[in-house]
This record gives C-alpha cells, structure tokens and sequence, in this order.
C-alpha cells in the first residue's frame, strides 16, 4: 500500500490544491478545522481525526475559512489509514467520586463467615430507648456483626440517626429503623449482617412497652 504524511500550510482564507493520487485520506493533524474535497466535489468539513475515501482520486483541494493559517498533516493511501491514537482537544471535565477509607477486614471476613464483634451490648429488660453508641463515638463508622433480641410484651427496634428515638414509632428524618421484630411480640427480627453504620450515627434500640421480657444481645466493632 502507498502511503505519504505531508505537512500543508494553508494561507487564511485561500484554498490549496495537493496533487496526488490515492482512495484515502485522513486528517492526521490539524491546528483547526477546514474543508476538503476530492477532485472536482463540492468542499465540506472536516477536522483532525476524521477522513475521507472514495474510489480514486488524482488531486485533494483544501480550503481554510479561518481568519488565520492552518497547519495540517494529511495521511493519503490507496487503502484505510487506521489512526490507534486518542486526541480529544480542549479540556475533559472528571467528577471526582470520595469514597470512605479503605477497612482492613480480617481473613474470616474475607471467607465469608461472621465473626463475633468485639464489643457487645446486652440487657435482659428495655425500658424505653438505650443508646449503645453515641454518634459522637461513632468517628470512622460502625459494624454490627451480629444482633437478636425478642419480646413478650412490645415490639423492638433497631434505630441508627444523629439523634436517639423519643418512642418506636419515631418518623423522625434524622433517625432510620434498621431492624425490628414486628412480627410479632415473641419474634426474633431479621437483618443481612454484617451492617456498616456511617460514621456520626448513633445506634440505639428501642422497645414500644415496659414490661415483659425485653432482651436484646449486639456485637460490634468500632472502625
């Protein structure tokens, strides 16, 4: 295949006849964009990166509609030029995602088995709402690696918020209910652990009535 990369310089505002024959063209660099025609066709635009073919040609026409010279290095061939390289001109916006530091799990956790926290919170009777961690404790984030906790009288609630709930139906925006045994009375609730708790959440539990059997057993790690 015959192949030549000659650099043109077309003056401001003039055209520029290139002799030569070949079926491709491509624009292998340009300081702006142009017009091209093969022959006798009509111009139209074109730019770096981008290029023309047809069955044959004898003579490229450039034509520069810009109020200053442009340089361009021309790839002609009698077969497809392929151009391997990215050039994208000007700037590229990037949104820059932060992501929380990276936690060293232990190889247990890493097979997939749940290992017992290393700090627990247990109470055998709820009166109202408990806090187990304070949000101002909580400074790079909490897992809660296992939880159960049942109820003869009541229902219990697992709440994560900047603030502790003031009853179990608490709707409050700033507080979420992350495990609860509203089953029924005598349920034991369910929730995929291990949790990840954001950091400045507080965790608290919560039961809608102060008698009966309230017990209620949480292991954690503090990260």
């Amino acid at each position: 295949m015959s192949y030549t990369a000659p650099i043109h310089t077309i003056p401001a505002g003039e055209r520029l006849e290139i002799p030569g024959e070949g079926k491709f063209v491509r624009v292998l660099e340009a300081s702006d964009w142009f017009e091209i025609g093969l022959d006798g066709e009509a111009l139209h635009f074109i730019e770096q990166g981008l290029a023309v073919e047809s069955s044959g040609f004898k003579k490229v026409v450039l034509r520069n509609p810009q109020n200053a010279p442009i340089t361009v290095r021309l790839g002609v061939a009698n077969g497809v030029i392929h151009d391997s390289r990215f050039s994208v001109p000007g700037t590229m916006p990037v949104q820059v995602e932060n992501f929380p530091a990276q936690v060293n799990l232990s190889s247990v956790d890493q097979l997939g088995v749940h290992k017992l926290g290393d700090l627990v919170f247990n109470t055998g009777a709820l009166n109202s709402t408990v806090t187990i961690v304070t949000p101002g404790d909580n400074t790079a984030g909490v897992i809660i690696r296992t939880l159960d906790g049942w109820s003869t009288a009541g229902y219990l609630g697992l709440f994560i918020g900047t603030v502790a709930p003031t009853q179990y139906l608490d709707n409050s925006p700033s507080i979420t209910r992350i495990w609860s045994n509203i089953v029924n009375y005598s349920s034991r609730g369910n929730t995929p652990l291990p949790l990840m708790i954001p950091a400045g959440k507080g965790i608290y539990v919560n039961c809608s009535s102060n008698s009966g059997s309230r017990p209620f057993s949480m292991t954690y790690d503090l990260l």
